[in-house]
């Protein structure tokens, strides 16, 4: 028997156990199996690890540094990984083994909300169109428009939020909206926010602070903790003037794979 096993019922609390090591690509990782939208893998051991497979991006999440050889093995038979996500350790290692290009970014969390005084020139929206949503994302980043296609993306958010999985945002200022933001994923304990956006020409006005600070505040009336991960120092220092702090970097590992 292989060690990483495809999740089957007999398995899920100990893959619930593992995601629980931490609250954001843990969070993500049991949502999508919730959903349907993700394959999930279960690593048995010492060290055992929850996988998810989806888009071509393998999450790992473990309570520590999990045996590399078996995942190399499953990345290996999968010709279509082509990013892994983890903790910075585990991408580390794993790119001296297979290669690729490696960023980090910070995990925070928050514990002591600094709001900022709302802006009584915007509206947020709990039920934005998703195609403005869509047309906000290609605009502010050149990720999401490499990235993202409308339809899968349209899918995935419909079925997370008719879940409960996720909390989409849409951001109206003078009649257009020029910005997003999501709760990603949640458990019984944490609240991921992420996904925030501002279009170029919106920007310099703290709309990103502004819809950040809201979805904290939504996070925590949930009665959960608000944490994400920062992508950028810039980004850090912006979610840091609203109270969250870093605990540990994180790892996304994109593999130099024709595909």
């Amino acid at each position: 028997m292989k060690p990483i096993r495809l999740l089957t019922p007999e398995l899920l609390k100990p893959f619930r156990s593992a995601c629980s090591a931490e609250r954001l690509f843990g969070s993500r990782s049991l949502c999508a199996h919730t959903a349907g939208t993700a394959e999930s893998f279960y690593l048995a051991g010492d060290i055992p690890a929850a996988l998810s497979l989806s888009g071509g991006v393998l999450t790992v999440v473990s309570p520590g540094l999990p045996p590399l050889e078996p995942i190399l093995s499953f990345i290996l038979e999968r010709p279509e990984i082509g990013e892994i996500d983890g903790t910075l350790a585990f991408c580390a290692a794993l790119r001296e083994r297979m290669g690729g290009e490696l960023e980090s970014s910070w995990f925070m969390r928050c514990d002591t909300p600094r709001f900022p005084a709302p802006d009584p020139s915007l509206r947020i929206s709990s039920d934005p169109p998703p195609e403005e949503i869509f047309s906000v994302l290609q605009q502010s980043h050149p990720f999401y428009r490499e990235h993202l296609r409308f339809a899968p993306w349209a899918e995935e958010c419909s079925r997370w939020r008719a879940l409960g999985l996720t909390e989409l945002y849409g951001l109206l200022w003078e009649g257009h909206w020029v910005g997003t933001g999501r709760i990603l994923s949640q458990d019984d304990a944490a609240g991921a926010i992420g996904a925030v956006a501002v279009i170029p020409s919106a920007r310099g006005r703290g709309f990103g602070r502004q819809i950040s600070a809201f979805l904290t505040r939504r996070v925590l009336e949930l009665g959960k903790t608000p944490v994400l991960i920062s992508g950028y120092d810039e980004v850090a220092a912006l979610y840091r003037s609203i109270g969250y702090t870093e605990q540990g970097r994180w790892g996304e590992l994109y593999l130099n794979r024709c595909r």
